[in-house]
């Protein structure tokens, strides 16, 4: 009896965790696609076959790679508001995520000097349309069907799928640089392996069900509660999944009698609503203005810039930011947050990454690359205390501004019907300000 009761309780959840493993695929997808643009068009053939001949082109290039992608996240997490609560979770995922594999598509298969940056361009619009929307919504998805015990953990795995993400496309843009030179493949690999997490999210969608809450919502009520007993691994009688599906209910009819009357208008400037909006833009415009994203998307050349000189050896120093980031964000998520409470993580996050990113700007503007480096040699002493720095800043950003602004805004928004929306909005919106004028 008392290793059935240790078997439930290890395994009771297992379905809620399989559905996250499958949802959160997407997020990978989402810190993939953030990663990538900058190391594929640093290579030095991409640069030569697009004809990309001096600085100013290659910069403008960048910036067009990245805040493309960004514009057209903007629009999908908008397009995700009436689509999710019309046709469910699941099948806006579904949607996306195929939505996503035309876009990476487009972008392998670009090849001639003359319309191949088109194709980038337009293909990277089409992703970004279907990263925002599922960047939108898994977290909704996710967060509806977990139990309350286990709901924080597995939600706050969000920022860390990101961090896996950007990993996984520094060390596929390390690899290209090591063993392939001349070739179409220097892009093609990066790009194309967009649809190896895009293709195991939309298959995986296949074998879960639809959010218990979304359900209940909209009036499926049997339906809701078969879904979240086969969620519970409980019978459909048992008293904790009558409890927990009767909470629900009650929370939807609270949600619905407080939104009774509320147009669009009232939505963004009813009382209390403005406010909540005002507070989500400006803590993804601070989240975007403390840097990070900046070097996620250009990471190969910043490490260029400050030293690493030659396509290995940026490369290589993005990919080491990468692992930082991922090891960094996880210590904190699973025992860094409940220990320093959020304010205290955001005033620590900030200070530290401002001291860092004002160390490596002395160091740059006192002790310039010098000649030695620009061959492609060993980085000098001060370019690898920059680097440092750099690997140090990660790990301040990754104790607060990295997680925190999702779960923060989350708890401001809730209240608006598009609450759920409403991060990916946020960020979106205020990455594309942030990133269009980056690169140069």
């Amino acid at each position: 009896m008392e290793r059935t009761a240790d078997y439930e309780g290890r395994f009771q959840n297992i379905r809620v965790y399989w559905l996250a493993f499958v949802v959160y695929w997407g997020i990978v997808l989402f810190g993939y696609d953030t990663g990538v643009g900058g190391g594929v068009v640093n290579n030095p053939y991409f640069q030569k076959h697009f004809g990309m001949t001096d600085k100013d082109t290659v910069n403008e290039v960048s910036s067009l790679v990245v805040s493309v992608l960004q514009a057209g996240a903007f629009f999908g997490s908008l397009a995700s508001i009436p689509v999710s609560p019309r046709i469910g979770r699941r099948w806006t995922l579904l949607v996306f995520s195929v939505l996503f594999c035309v876009g990476a598509i487009l972008t392998t298969i670009a090849d001639s000097p003359k319309n191949g940056l088109a194709l980038i361009y337009a293909g990277r619009v089409i992703s970004g349309f279907g990263i925002g929307g599922i960047s939108s919504v898994s977290p909704a998805f996710v967060s509806e069907s977990a139990p309350k015990e286990v709901r924080g953990r597995i939600t706050g795995m969000f920022q860390i799928m990101v961090a896996i993400g950007v990993m996984i496309s520094y060390f596929i843009n390390y690899g290209i640089g090591l063993h392939i030179s001349e070739s179409v493949n220097v892009w093609r690999i990066p790009f194309g392996f967009q649809l190896v997490p895009a293709g195991m999210m939309a298959f995986g969608l296949l074998t879960v069900r639809e959010s218990p809450r979304w359900l209940a919502s909209v009036g499926r009520k049997q339906e809701a509660l078969e879904n979240l007993a086969y969620l519970r691994r409980r019978s459909v009688d048992s008293h904790i999944v009558l409890h927990e599906i009767a909470e629900i209910e009650a929370a939807i009819e609270e949600e619905r009698a407080a939104r009774e009357g509320l147009g669009l208008r009232e939505a963004f400037l009813g009382k209390g609503n403005l406010i909540r909006f005002v507070i989500a833009f400006v803590i993804f415009l601070l989240q975007q203005w403390s840097g990070q994203n900046s070097v996620n998307y250009y990471a190969p050349q910043i490490f260029e810039s400050i030293g690493y000189k030659g396509n290995t050896n940026s490369l290589l120093a993005s990919g080491l930011y990468g692992i930082v980031k991922f090891i960094s964000t996880t210590i904190f998520v699973f025992f860094g947050v409940e220990l320093l409470g959020r304010k205290l993580s955001l005033l620590i996050s900030s200070l530290g990454m401002g001291t860092l990113f004002f160390i490596v700007g002395a160091l740059l503007k006192t002790h310039p690359p010098d000649a030695a480096a620009a061959s492609g040699g060993a980085p000098p002493a001060a370019s690898k205390a920059m680097a440092a720095m750099l690997y140090i800043y990660v790990c301040f950003y990754s104790m607060g501004w990295g997680p925190l602004p999702v779960n923060q805004t989350g708890s401001v928004s809730r209240r608006v019907k598009m609450g759920e929306q409403n991060d990916g909005i946020s960020h979106y919106s205020s990455s594309l300000i942030y990133s269009s004028d980056t690169a140069s």
